[in-house]
């Protein structure tokens, strides 16, 4: 996409370092350190290591903004590795018909993508993944495996997520995991059916709020589970949404309509990227579970260099914005806008906008040439301060 239709949509490729954030807490690390526990039994080791092969099996994906299938991609490449590794623990490097060993299969990943082209590039990337993880097993066990013809399939459905129900997708009580990278349109950068749409699911009332497009995808999350409560969420998005007035529109939405609570979360970070005309914007991740089935230790990664690597702490409790919950008396308290004063100030009704088309800003070199011509105009200029001069 050019960046403008980019931006318009909201549509940005994540790499894999950024995929990881999400899939590594969400399920696979928990995953890798169970694998290795059964690994490491002494007594029952092949019985559990055969029950944990099939759980793997049983695991199923949707991602209901799913692009060209880079996170399903990803979750189910990390699958397969995990379950190779279960398969050689149990049967070493013997010549046994791979056929008759892998059970994890495309068809436990689900997709919803706006766009024709890249819901089909997902279902063709997807068997890509599974061509290369079935290569992985024939060298394994030295024995050719191709699942040909191509009789199970990802399925990525063609269609507005906000606009469809997911369960025609995946219903909620099969579902494992909702994962993935929504959209990041800004409330100011919207179109009126973006807007309306955020509207109508948030039902905030009133002037219908400023949340970004990303926080219809995590109300929409919350409406999912609920005949489900053990699945887990995990999606990026823009640190906005932990930040300002966003987090008192959004977070008692999540709290208390929808009974979630944060399991883990990146605090801010930069973006990175592989693709041309990448985005610059600085996101944050977010993992959460219902309050009847969250985790007892929260986990919080956070960045002492925004473009470095995060530093990880363990939690009770995690904020709204982030934070230990431990020092607040109520883990789920927001701060909401005033639209007066409380301490007898005057009103600010609008602060700076540059909504002149340039016609009263001034380069340096414009403001010393007009000087020159009306130095007593010397007074009438001020410093412009916005967010792009603040970062």
């Amino acid at each position: 996409m050019e960046p403008e239709e980019r931006r318009k949509k909201g549509a940005h490729y994540t790499s894999e370092t950024n995929i990881m954030k999400v899939i590594g807490p969400l399920f696979l690390d928990d995953l890798q350190e169970e694998f290795r526990k059964l690994n490491a039994r002494r007594t029952g080791r092949s019985a559990a290591l055969i029950e944990f092969q099939k759980k793997l099996s049983r695991l199923t994906f949707l991602d209901p903004a799913c692009g060209c299938g880079n996170f399903l991609v990803v979750a189910y490449r990390e699958l397969r590795k995990l379950e190779l590794e279960a398969l050689q623990a149990l049967y070493g490097a013997q010549h046994i018909d791979p056929s008759l060993l892998s059970l994890v299969t495309v068809d436990q990943f689900h997709g919803i993508e706006y766009e024709e082209f890249p819901a089909r590039i997902a279902e063709v990337a997807m068997w890509m993944a599974d061509h290369i993880a079935n290569n992985e097993l024939s060298l394994a066990f030295n024995r050719s495996y191709a699942r040909i013809p191509l009789k199970e399939s990802a399925h990525i459905r063609h269609g507005d997520a906000l606009e469809t129900d997911w369960n025609d997708v995946l219903p909620a009580k099969k579902c494992g995991y909702v994962l993935g990278n929504p959209p990041f349109v800004g409330a100011k950068y919207q179109s009126a059916e973006q807007r309306a749409q955020v509207r109508r699911i948030a039902r905030l009332g009133g002037s219908g709020g400023t949340l970004d497009y990303v926080a219809a995808w995590f109300i929409m999350a919350g409406e999912y589970i609920q005949p489900n409560r053990r699945i887990r969420i995990g999606f990026v998005a823009t640190n906005s949404i932990s930040q300002g007035e966003q987090v008192a529109q959004l977070w008692p939405i999540l709290f208390g309509r929808h009974g979630l609570e944060i399991a883990f979360a990146h605090r801010t970070f930069q973006w990175n990227s592989e693709a041309r005309d990448k985005a610059h914007v600085h996101v944050i991740v977010i993992g959460l579970a219902h309050r009847d089935a969250e985790p007892a230790e929260k986990r919080l990664f956070s960045y002492a260099d925004i473009k470095g690597e995060p530093v990880e702490t363990r939690h009770n409790a995690l904020t709204a914005y982030l934070f230990d919950a431990r020092a607040v008396a109520n883990r789920h308290l927001v701060v909401k806008e005033e639209t007066r004063p409380i301490n007898g100030a005057p009103r600010l009704k609008t602060g700076v906008q540059m909504i002149d088309d340039g016609i009263m800003t001034f380069t340096h070199a414009d403001k010393n040439a007009f000087l020159e011509a009306e130095p007593e105009a010397r007074h009438l200029f001020r410093d412009f301060l916005g967010g792009d001069e603040l970062t």
